[in-house]
């Protein structure tokens, strides 16, 4: 599988654990660690962090594929032209998509998915610090 070069986005915790790395311990040299513990919060062990963010979508196109192959869901025209930054042109119109969302059915099986193409669409909002039980 083809990874797209976005930024990738999920409406469910779990698809987000999928990704995350432990961060087992204090590390003084850590500016993330220096600015969340320190004198009044002790580093918990074993944490995991997510970001929160708002994300525009623009137009999206939905597809239940993955990698350059991938195919609009309704119309099953290929989404990747060109290459993995840009989507396909919209039917009928001079503009693109703007960000894709990646239904659950056809290969994708647990969590819908969300990327966009562009930083500029992506406003982080939170850091969530979790452990897993």
């Amino acid at each position: 599988m083809h990874l797209l070069q976005g930024i990738y986005f999920a409406e469910d915790i779990g698809k987000s654990d999928q990704y995350c790395e432990v961060d087992a311990k204090y590390q003084h040299e850590c500016e993330l660690h220096r600015k969340l513990y320190g004198q009044h919060h002790r580093h918990p062990g074993n944490v995991c962090y997510v970001l929160v963010c708002r994300v525009a979508l623009g137009y999206p196109a939905v597809t239940t594929s993955f990698g350059k192959t991938a195919k609009h869901r309704d119309t099953h025209e290929p989404l990747f032209p060109l290459g993995y930054r840009e989507l396909a042109q919209i039917p009928g119109d001079t503009s693109v998509y703007d960000s894709l969302i990646v239904a659950t059915g056809g290969s994708v099986g647990r969590f819908r998915e969300f990327v966009t193409f562009h930083g500029e669409n992506v406003c982080p909002a939170y850091l969530l610090a979790f452990q897993r039980a």
